[in-house]
């Protein structure tokens, strides 16, 4: 985050399929937030962390949909192509938010 916002930077969102946040990570993130190093860290419900929905930064998105998906399409042996690509899906959270 520190190089991305040197090098010109404005705003920094990370995406976190699995948000495991051990350790000192949280207290880490919030001092790399008050830093102004990133604007959000968008992450699934896959893994919950009370501690993270608390956090400004931080924004919860559900993937229940998306595995249904998933487990529809490998059952009837079809592409996952298209939903790999979540470009869009990053873009409509963030304007939510």
């Amino acid at each position: 985050m520190e190089f991305l916002k040197g090098e010109g930077a404005t705003k920094v969102i990370c995406a976190i399929s699995l948000p495991f946040f051990t350790g000192d990570a949280i207290k880490n993130f919030d001092e790399a937030y008050e830093k102004g190093l990133f604007y959000r860290i968008i992450g699934t419900n896959a893994v919950y962390h009370e501690e993270l929905l608390k956090r400004e930064w931080y924004i919860s998105t559900d993937v229940s949909g998306l595995f249904a998906n998933v487990i529809t399409r490998i059952h009837y042996n079809q592409s996952l192509s298209e939903l790999l690509d979540n470009r869009n899906i990053i873009e409509k959270v963030v304007k939510h938010e």
